[in-house]
């Protein structure tokens, strides 16, 4: 394709003529804004056709390089080299060039055409596991043997399955007889230290009958460490069990059964040589699951941990544990446990205050409560209601410097990320931004804060504006888009803010690790029936990445888990984050308990956390919408007495 190169030489000089010099800038940029909406998913496909007529209104855009890169890469089997090196020569440090060469390394790889591959590495080496397997194969009949040798095993010496292009030069090791029964036992120790069961199973094979079954018990242990711990004690074990092995059983099933592993442990030990401290990292092991599953010995079980000054998660669930039990002689006894650093804050405060009226204590009580009512925060505001006082939001914001303002404005980097933004390729944005911040000092960056909520950016406000240390300008962290997302939608509006920026900072194209997409993190198979229920269309990431389907399908569940939850803003957050069926077993013997209560010993971190947040930021939100807001304490309603639900699916 010629042709082709022509055209990108002429979008070179035709980015200093534009076509239409005397249309107005906003009303050109807004044109070529929309061009590159159309044209880009076109460069993705690789469709030259489609994208050529737009290189040249484009040529003076600052996203025509991303245009002109992802057309490049889509159609690389179809460019002459000339046509690359122009777009390197003309854009060296953007990251369509090096997006360019790895397309162009596996590219060559894939042709086994080392030479090429050799020669474009020496320009820009790509470092991640794949590139690395491609550069040792590249250099499979270069290197001379110990070199290529030590090569081989430095990317064999992994606890996990490498990538397929590492086959041929394993092959070429084993070939070699550089790879002996020794590196495949040190390989499949690794594997079993990082649980990597199927690839432990696979070195095994090479290995005789003994590795086999070691592999096969470790999988057992994993499977059923009762049974397989059990089996050690009273049989013959096909396999003598190692340490680590023993160890590894213990510990798991100590979680879920302490008393059962208390008992194997007293019986495995006249058997085998097990240290002595395992015993107390056992007791540990088995109090914290006893507590994280909610039994009601867990007070006692904690109790039997020997201290250390460090062991910070045994504290913490002593408190929790302790508040379940309803006991406040335990609880303040936990809370005056607490280090300094722990008794400080917000949450031990609110508890320790609690706890003291509870024990008529109402003196030291009022003044924690006086003290936690000037924060904002959940605890905070908790403490106000208590108090019956006005919530102390402390709203501060932030002056802007206009001169400094309009040059970050003009910066050609900050109008790059702001055209990646509204085209919405949000990860470059992000990403571009983030490196733009690393640049700035803090002045610059309460600046930048600035201008990123001007151009609706909502979550690099928020960010900057924490990396600012703009902790009390509300209307920076906690915005209100102006967004169509928000219309007609089944709960409240403070409610949905809530959730969305917790969720994702509302980040439309957002992807948590356990697969939940976009503003209101949903999973695909939550959306896709809820989607199903209403009778609308769902066509898969698509509708999860666009705001308002997102927001529709998001709000509409978390609704179906208020009307499950008896309208408890608690329950309905909490199923919402870990899933209603977790939240009916946490509800199990907390008939009539304090939702606050329940809410401090949900046994995940994660969804006690963000049950707060969403809840201090509704409350925020409500009072950015309209002033004061109603109470927190209107959402913490006692837990109804029949906590039986019908069955739901999981939203993670």
């Amino acid at each position: 394709m010629h042709g082709f190169l022509v055209v990108i030489a002429a979008g070179s000089i035709l980015a200093t003529a534009p076509l239409d010099t005397l249309q107005r800038p906003e009303i050109r940029l807004e044109s070529q804004r929309a061009s590159f909406m159309v044209a880009y998913p076109a460069a993705q496909r690789g469709d030259i056709v489609t994208v050529t007529p737009y290189l040249a209104e484009l040529a003076d855009y600052p996203l025509y390089p991303d245009l002109l890169g992802a057309l490049l890469r889509a159609s690389l089997a179809r460019q002459p080299e000339a046509a690359l090196e122009t777009f390197r020569a003309q854009f060296p440090d953007h990251p369509e060039t090096r997006l360019l060469a790895r397309a162009q390394l596996r590219q060559a790889a894939k042709r086994a055409d080392w030479a090429t591959f050799l020669r474009l590495w020496e320009r820009a080496p790509q470092r991640d596991s794949e590139m690395l397997c491609h550069f040792a194969n590249a250099q499979l009949d270069r290197l001379p043997a110990p070199e290529f040798q030590q090569a081989g095993l430095a990317l064999w010496r992994v606890g996990h399955s490498q990538h397929a292009a590492c086959d041929p030069v394993f092959a070429k090791l084993k070939h070699q007889s550089v790879l002996t029964a020794t590196h495949y036992s040190e390989r499949l120790e690794l594997a079993l230290t990082e649980r990597q069961f199927g690839l432990a199973a696979y070195l095994a094979r090479s290995l005789d009958e003994a590795a086999r079954q070691r592999v096969a018990t470790w999988q057992k242990m994993f499977a059923d460490p009762a049974g397989t711990l059990a089996s050690f004690v009273s049989g013959t074990p096909a396999v003598e069990p190692d340490l680590a092995l023993l160890e590894a059983g213990l510990m798991r099933l100590t979680y879920r059964d302490r008393d059962q592993t208390l008992i194997l442990w007293q019986q495995l030990k006249a058997r085998y040589a097990l240290p002595e401290d395992l015993r107390s990292r056992l007791l540990r092991m088995g109090a914290l699951g006893s507590a994280q599953r909610l039994e009601l010995g867990a007070v006692e079980h904690l109790a039997q941990v020997p201290p250390t000054a460090t062991d910070t998660k045994v504290r913490e669930w002593r408190v929790r544990s302790a508040l379940r039990s309803g006991d406040p002689v335990a609880t303040l006894e936990a809370l005056e446990g607490l280090s300094d650093s722990e008794t400080a804050l917000a949450e031990s405060r609110y508890w320790q205050a609690r706890t003291l009226e509870k024990l008529g204590q109402r003196d030291q009580s009022s003044q924690l409560f006086q003290g936690l009512a000037q924060e904002r925060g959940f605890y905070g505001f908790l403490a106000s209601d208590w108090l019956g006082l006005t919530y102390s939001y402390g709203h501060t914001p932030t002056p802007m410097n206009p001169i400094r303002l309009q040059q970050l404005a003009a910066d050609a980097n900050f109008i790059r990320a702001r055209e990646l933004f509204y085209v919405g390729l949000y990860g470059r944005a992000r990403q571009l931004w983030e490196t733009l911040m690393t640049t700035l000092d803090k002045r610059d960056q309460i600046q930048a804060a600035l201008l990123a909520n001007q151009w609706g950016w909502h979550s690099r406000a928020i960010a900057t504006a924490g990396r600012a240390g703009l902790h009390h300008d509300l209307r920076l962290r906690f915005p209100i888009p102006a967004a169509n997302w928000l219309e007609g939608l089944p709960v409240d509006t403070p409610l949905v803010l809530g959730v969305a920026r917790s969720e994702s900072l509302f980040m439309p194209d957002v992807r948590s690790s356990a697969g939940a997409i976009g503003l209101m993190q949903l999973m695909p198979a939550t959306g896709k029936e809820v989607a199903r229920e209403l009778g609308v269309s769902y066509t898969g990431l698509r509708t999860l990445v666009d705001p308002i389907s997102n927001a529709r399908l998001g709000s509409e569940y978390l609704n179906r888990m208020l009307e499950r939850f008896d309208q408890n803003k608690v329950l309905a957050a909490a199923a919402y984050n870990a899933g209603p069926h977790r939240v009916e077993r946490w509800l199990a013997n907390a008939d009539g308990m304090p939702a606050e209560v329940w809410l401090a010993t949900i046994p995940y971190k994660e969804t006690r956390q963000y049950v707060q947040r969403v809840l201090e930021t509704a409350t925020i939100m409500q009072w950015r919408i309209q002033g004061p807001a109603p109470r927190l304490t209107e959402s913490l309603q006692p837990l109804p007495s029949n906590t039986a639900q019908q069955p739901i699916a999981q939203v993670r």
